[in-house]
């Protein structure tokens, strides 16, 4: 699926009738739908606060995200004043312009149902368009750093002079934060979190370093461990390897039968543990020997308290 980008300037207050039914939409059953008299005094404050997601081939409104830069007094009642979300009661004397230091708070992001999800692609078309907005205001606005490169152009922003906030009410909000390199700060009333990107977290998100994992990128460390000292099947493996070791006089390499115990265990436990479309997807893969105290939690009691380097 194709989508068009529509940025904030670009709209027009007709326009914003759009986006309050995507508005009423996602947030009707949390109750937390905007008024669109608010959010026209907003724009008229300042146009440049929407990135908005269009269906390329039917035109239908497919998302957006609505952002703008608050001032102090607003930015500290939103971190650490308030205990109810600042959310459509903003109010255009609340807002600021785009200037190096600014507080950019993000008032709602919003994806049509019928549009969520990775086939359709919209999330990462929008957040896309969201950071490529975000990065041509900080070069219009003065709000970033860039490096330079040899042959004198700009590169990667290398220091931010801005931070973004956001509120979450929804799990999907709350992802998409974190998705995006964003901190919680507390938790307020209705157990929503207020949440913030800075610094180096926003030097990495105004560069587009996200990284969406799945468990496709999942890696597990499994190591060999005993319960109790009686143990036999772990113990004599340890014990053929030290007997191994000890006989290896002249430093030869000799494979032990550990890493082929562990891995057929550990193939036998995601057969057993996991579903077969995900088992086939899984690689084991063995990564080499490496020195460590096999020993247990059992210390006598003249050294209780006392730490013993074995």
């Amino acid at each position: 699926m194709t989508y068009k980008i529509l940025k904030g300037e670009e709209l027009g207050f007709d326009y914003l009738k759009k986006i309050m039914d995507i508005d009423k939409e996602v947030y009707s059953d949390l109750g937390m739908e905007g008024a669109l008299e608010q959010m026209e005094k907003r724009y008229r404050k300042n146009k440049e606060t929407f990135v908005v997601l269009e269906n390329a081939e039917t035109g239908e409104t497919a998302g957006y995200i609505n952002f703008f830069p608050v001032n102090e007094e607003t930015f500290h009642d939103i971190m650490c004043g308030s205990e109810q979300i600042r959310d459509d009661d903003i109010e255009p004397e609340e807002m600021t312009d785009y200037v190096p230091g600014c507080h950019i708070y993000i008032i709602s992001v919003a994806i049509r149902e019928k549009y969520r999800g990775k086939e359709s692609g919209a999330s990462k078309a929008l957040s896309d368009a969201w950071i490529a907005y975000l990065n041509e205001l900080a070069d219009k606005y003065g709000l970033v750093e860039r490096e330079k490169r040899n042959d004198g152009s700009l590169g990667k922003v290398k220091e931010a002079r801005m931070d973004i906030s956001g509120t979450t009410v929804s799990d999907g909000g709350q992802i998409f934060l974190r998705n995006h390199f964003f901190v919680q700060r507390r938790t307020i009333e209705n157990d929503e979190k207020v949440c913030i990107c800075e610094n180096k977290c926003l030097v990495k998100l105004l560069n587009n370093e996200l990284n969406f994992k799945t468990h496709r990128d999942d890696l597990y460390l499994f190591l060999p461990f005993t319960i109790e000292d009686k143990d036999a099947a772990v113990n004599s493996l340890f014990d053929s390897s030290a007997q191994s070791l000890n006989g290896n006089a002249q430093g030869k390499k000799q494979e032990s039968e550990i890493p082929h115990f562990l891995m057929e265990k550990l193939k036998y436990s995601i057969d057993y543990e996991c579903e077969d479309s995900v088992a086939e997807e899984i690689e084991t893969v063995y990564l080499g020997a490496f020195d460590f105290l096999h020993t247990n939690d059992m210390y006598e009691d003249d050294v209780v308290g006392e730490e013993r380097i074995l």
